[in-house]
Order: structure tokens, then C-alpha cells, then sequence
């Protein structure tokens, strides 16, 4: 019998996703991953925390979608992975929250080169 999402850890997978995303967008827009006091060399300082927060939601987006599954692989030892309980509203959320930080990432690209 098909159940309901598992709300808490879909939960708990967002909150991961978004700390490993917005760590991997640090490192993306930092010069070889040193921090200085210039973050990026192609990114003005005013847009990097829109950059960041777009990079932290997509990571939270694809962890509350994919799960353990993102995390482990499919290439497991013993046991295999759970696979993720969503429902359609948590599968929607999951794209949604993704989506909306893809559109914050190209937001911050565009207002650097255009204005």
C-alpha cells in the first residue's frame, strides 16, 4: 500500500541539500575555493548572495526529490537505499523549490551582465 510523503524526512534531506548546495555554489564562485575578500572574479559581491541562495535551492530541490538515493547511489554494499516516500504535492515542492532556485541563480548571472 502506497503511503503519503514521509514529510519529516523530506525535511531533513531539504535542510541538507540547501547547506551542501550553497557550499558547492561557495566553491563554484570562489577563486579555487580560497575565500578572499573578493569572492569572485566573475560575480560583483551584490549578487552572490542571490547566486547562493539559487545554488542552496537547487541542492535542497534535487535531496528532497531524489532522497537517500542522491546521497548513496545506486551502486550500494549490503542494503539497499529506501526509496524516498513522496507524494505528488511533495514531488511538485521538490521540482518547485529547485526550479525557483535555478531562476535565482540565472537572476543574479543576468543582473550582472545586463545592468
Amino acid at each position: 500500500m502506497k503511503r503519503g510523503a514521509d514529510w519529516l524526512a523530506w525535511s531533513l534531506q531539504l535542510i541538507v541539500g540547501l547547506a551542501v548546495g550553497g557550499f558547492i555554489g561557495l566553491r563554484i564562485i570562489t577563486d579555487n575555493g580560497r575565500y578572499s575578500h573578493a569572492p569572485c572574479l566573475w560575480l560583483e559581491n551584490a549578487h552572490v548572495p542571490m547566486f547562493l541562495c539559487g545554488a542552496a535551492m537547487i541542492g535542497g530541490g534535487l535531496a528532497s526529490y531524489f532522497g537517500d538515493t542522491l546521497w548513496i547511489g545506486q551502486s550500494y554494499r549490503v542494503l539497499p537505499p529506501d526509496e524516498p516516500q513522496n507524494s505528488p504535492v511533495s514531488r511538485a515542492l521538490s521540482v518547485f523549490i529547485g526550479l525557483l532556485g535555478g531562476g535565482w541563480i540565472l537572476l543574479a548571472v543576468y543582473h550582472q551582465y545586463a545592468g
